[in-house]
């Protein structure tokens, strides 16, 4: 195998340059007369795809009776050939270099004799005929053979076609992170093909719209657990929500979400279709709204899910409401209690059974002065986030105004930032299945809807508005913070400064606390209506703002 590899490296390097347009119209591998040993005769072309390509091959193939002596395909991701490559073969077999099995499905296409420990597998092995009728088959039949990529995911696909029978194999991998370009080369055992290049083509793949954070597999071949999935920390007392669209394969009524939470080893996991099991199953605490079940599959397909999880000391609600495309929404609800759910953390991890998800972006929304703050409960990447929006750490001051930071990265779960954008505007923010870093000397801290009061050594600010802009006020009495929000805290005493400037020094702030009162001043309001008894708050006098305390 390692001499097989060596001696292809060399081919394939020398290919990389190759000009796919260059491609001969009509291409023989392997010897006519069918003596060629495996992968000693001619090689094909090398065909590069790029993400998210579709390359199709058509051919006619020419076999011996024996099984295994049908032409191969070898996927390969350069400069990764040890392993990042795999082999699939016209009989149903195929294997993967130096035993390294990465294939994370365990699909209906993908079961026959798969062991993941091994670096063979097999892939609808019983789709052929049997016997002498399998070299019939394949014995001058056409063959379409497509290599789909999908982000990370290749689904490999043959067609054989001989008379008025289509013979159909499927296999799905994974190739790294989906962003490299991979190569295609096909070989022969004591067999030739002949491949018709005037109908190769490598096109665009018809690529699902993902407008926040991808769980599963595109593919929809993936069985429960496979893919990508989502996991989170759920405190104690406390809810998560979780909002989703739901795209199913409808292979069956559960092809759908399955939410799955573990504390220590006891666990639960809950299907989309009213059932479950472990620990912490309980099937009378499931229930469904009426109408459940009325095209189910047709619901689900693309339905958006609002599902929220609550810990209220032993009791724990789960509540998912799907409103699908057509027809009116329905819910599921899982309510049941136990003693060891009452302290801890839990584990919640969001999967999928034959079928993807769509996890949807939280969404921050700026103030009519252009400024909010901001703690979201999931890791967040604001590299990611949208068009407009921008977050910083707030890490001093300057006796004036905040010093601040840009954050442009994944932060982890309830870092609070500074928000800037425009008045009024929502921005989405995705969310990220990987730990991010919490920006360096961030004084912000995230509320929690108790109160922050003032504290000895310390000084704390909230976001505020003064003089007809957004700034840190000084916090002097006992305020809640809500969660979500975030509010500001030096380990100092700054006495002189009540208010802090967000793009350096609040000016008109300064000057309307700058303002000569008198007896005989008179106080209007922001409406221009007058004022016999200011308290506080800001006034209009003698045509400037004015700040009373």
């Amino acid at each position: 195998m390692k001499q097989i590899l060596r001696k292809t490296l060399l081919v394939l390097l020398g290919g990389i340059f190759m000009n796919s347009a260059a491609w001969a119209d009509t291409k023989l591998v392997g010897k006519e007369d069918n003596t060629n040993d495996f992968w000693a005769g001619a090689l094909s072309d090398i065909y590069d795809i790029a993400p998210n390509k579709t390359l199709k091959l058509e051919f006619t193939s020419y076999i011996k009776a024996e099984g295994w002596n049908v032409w191969q395909a070898w996927v390969s991701q350069f400069w990764d050939l040890q392993e990042k490559n795999v082999f699939v073969r016209a009989d149903g077999y195929g294997w993967q270099a130096e035993g390294k099995n990465t294939n994370p499905y365990n699909a209906e296409t993908n079961t026959a004799g798969y062991d993941p420990a091994s670096p063979w597998f097999s892939y609808n092995a019983a789709n052929y005929p049997a016997g002498d009728a399998f070299h019939d088959a394949l014995q001058e039949a056409s063959v379409v053979y497509t290599f789909k990529r999908m982000n990370a995911e290749v689904i490999i696909t043959q067609e054989v076609t001989k008379g008025s029978n289509t013979y159909k194999h499927e296999f799905v991998c994974f190739f790294g992170d989906g962003t490299r370009n991979l190569s295609v080369q096909l070989a022969t055992d004591h067999s030739h093909i002949i491949i018709d290049n005037d109908k190769t083509t490598i096109t665009d793949t018809d690529m699902p719209a993902i407008e926040g954070t991808l769980l599963g597999c595109l593919s929809q071949r993936g069985r429960f657990g496979a893919g990508v999935r989502g996991d989170f920390t759920l405190k104690a007392n406390s809810t998560m929500t979780l909002h989703f669209k739901n795209y199913s394969s409808k292979f069956n009524n559960w092809s759908n979400w399955v939410l799955e939470l573990q504390k220590g080893t006891d666990y639960l996991d809950m299907r989309c279709d009213n059932w479950g099991w472990g620990a912490y199953w309980a099937a009378a605490s499931c229930t469904q709204s009426a109408g459940y079940w009325d095209n189910f599959a047709e619901k689900m397909d693309g339905a958006d899910v609002v599902m929220s999880i609550t810990r209220n000391g032993s009791h724990l609600l789960i509540v998912a409401t799907h409103t699908p495309k057509v027809g009116d929404a329905f819910t599921q609800t899982y309510d049941y209690t136990n003693a060891a759910l009452a302290s801890g953390d839990i584990l919640v991890r969001l999967l999928t059974d034959c079928s993807y998800l769509d996890l949807l972006p939280v969404r921050a929304t700026i103030s009519e002065y252009g400024w909010a703050t901001f703690a979201g409960d999931f890791n967040l990447d604001f590299s990611k986030a949208a068009t407009g929006l921008t977050a910083y750490a707030i890490t001093g001051h300057d006796g004036a105004a905040i010093t601040k930071s840009v954050v442009a990265s994944i932060v982890p779960a309830n870092t609070p930032l500074l928000l800037k954008g425009d008045a009024n505007e929502s921005y989405t923010i995705p969310i990220a299945l990987t730990d991010g870093t919490a920006p360096a000397g961030n004084l912000l801290k995230a509320g929690t809807g108790a109160n922050v009061s003032p504290e000895s050594g310390k000084t704390k600010y909230a976001l505020s508005v003064a003089g007809g802009e957004a700034c840190f006020k000084k916090i002097t009495d006992k305020r809640a913070i809500p969660a979500g929000k975030a509010y500001l805290e030096f380990n100092e005493t700054i006495a002189a400064r009540e208010f802090l400037g967000l793009d350096g020094d609040a000016t008109g702030i300064n000057e309307a606390n700058s303002q000569k009162l008198t007896a005989n001043s008179q106080y209007f309001d922001q409406q221009g209506r007058k004022v016999a008894q200011p308290t506080k708050g800001l006034y209009i006098v003698n045509g400037r703002k004015v700040i009373l305390h």
